[in-house]
C-alpha cells in the first residue's frame, strides 16, 4: 500500500550525505507535506526499511561491477588508493620515500596476525610479548617516560602502552607486506620504532602530536627534520576523522547495523569527492612546494 520511488531514495541518500542532520524523519515530514497528508511516526520505519533495501541493491550492483573490472582482487584498494604514488612514470627521479602514510592510535583493528607477534590475551596487563620487544628500543628516548594516560589504572607505567601497540603493529605489517620497503609512517607515538631496520621504514610523529614532546625528541622525530617528507604534516587521519564527526548527530541512537551503514555511506561519498578534486589538490600542493623552494 506504500511505495517509495528509487528517485526519492537516491535523492535522500545524496541529501543526507550533504547534510547529515537531514534525517529520515525530516525526509518523511517533507514527503507528507508534498502529499498533503498528516505525518505519522510509522512512516519513518517504512521509509527506513525501503532505504535499507535500496542500499542493499546498490551494494550488490557495485559488487558485480567491481568483479567485472577486477577491482575485487586482494589489496586492490591499497594498491590503487593514490594514483600519484602508485602510477610510476618512466625515468622518474628516485625519492627519499617510495610511500608515505599516516596512521592513528585507535585500536579498531581487532584482528591481527598472531603468527608474527605471538598469542597475546587482550585482557592481560603485562604480557610476555610486550617484554620481549623492549630490548630492541634505541637508547635516545627522553620523553616517553611521561606517557601515563594510556595505561590501566593498576599499571600506569610507560611500557603498559605496548598492549595497544599490537594494533598499529598489525597495520604496519600489512603496509610493509603490500607496499614493500623504503616507506615513511607518521604515528601519534612514532618514536616507538618497532619495525625491522632492513625494511628501511622511517617512523615520525605528526606535527600535531610532536608539540607534546620535548625539543630534543622533536629533532629526531618531527617530520620537519626528516629528509624527504616535504610538506607532509603526518596528520592525515585527523582530516579524515574530522569529516565524519557529523555522523554522530544522526547515529548515536541508531542500531549497530545503521552505524555501519552510515559510516560506509559517508566514506563512499567522501572518497568520490576527494578523488574528483585530486587534480586541484595536487596542483595546489605543487604550487606550495614551488613557492617554498623559491
Amino acid at each position: 500500500m506504500v511505495a517509495v520511488s528509487i528517485c526519492t531514495l537516491s535523492a535522500f541518500c545524496q541529501a543526507h550525505q550533504t547534510c547529515p542532520c537531514f534525517t529520515i524523519q525530516a525526509q518523511c515530514k517533507t514527503l507528507c507535506h508534498l502529499h498533503h497528508m498528516p505525518y505519522h511516526l510509522y512512516l519513518c520505519t517504512q521509509f527506513s526499511w525501503a532505504f535499507d533495501v535500496y542500499l542493499e541493491i546498490i551494494h550488490h550492483v557495485e559488487q558485480h561491477v567491481h568483479k567485472a573490472l577486477e577491482h575485487n582482487m586482494k589489496d586492490w584498494q591499497l594498491l590503487n588508493a593514490c594514483p600519484p604514488y602508485f602510477y610510476q612514470l618512466q625515468d622518474k627521479p628516485k625519492l627519499d620515500f617510495d610511500w608515505l602514510v599516516s596512521i592513528d592510535g585507535n585500536n579498531s583493528l581487532k584482528q591481527w596476525d598472531k603468527s608474527h607477534y605471538g598469542t597475546v590475551s587482550h585482557e592481560d596487563h603485562c604480557d610476555d610479548w610486550e617484554m620481549e620487544i623492549l630490548p630492541n628500543f634505541p637508547s635516545q628516548f627522553n620523553c616517553v617516560d611521561q606517557w601515563q594516560n594510556a595505561g590501566p589504572e593498576q599499571c600506569k607505567k610507560m611500557f603498559s602502552v605496548f598492549r595497544e601497540a599490537k594494533y598499529p603493529l598489525a597495520i604496519v605489517n600489512r603496509l610493509l607486506s603490500v607496499y614493500g620497503a623504503n616507506g615513511g609512517c607518521a604515528y601519534d607515538i612514532g618514536v616507538l620504532r618497532l619495525t625491522a631496520c632492513s625494511l628501511n621504514l622511517c617512523f615520525m610523529v605528526g606535527t600535531f602530536h610532536s608539540h607534546a614532546h620535548n625539543w630534543k625528541c622533536q629533532i629526531d622525530w618531527h617530520p620537519m627534520y626528516i629528509q624527504g617528507t616535504g610538506n607532509t604534516k603526518g596528520e592525515g587521519c585527523k582530516y579524515v576523522f574530522s569529516s565524519s564527526i557529523e555522523l554522530a548527530w544522526g547515529t548515536h541512537h541508531s542500531s549497530c547495523f545503521h552505524w555501519h551503514q552510515a559510516i560506509e555511506q559517508h566514506f563512499a561519498f567522501w572518497n568520490e569527492d576527494k578523488y574528483e578534486a585530486l587534480t586541484q589538490f595536487i596542483c595546489n600542493h605543487y604550487q606550495e612546494a614551488t613557492d617554498k623552494i623559491q
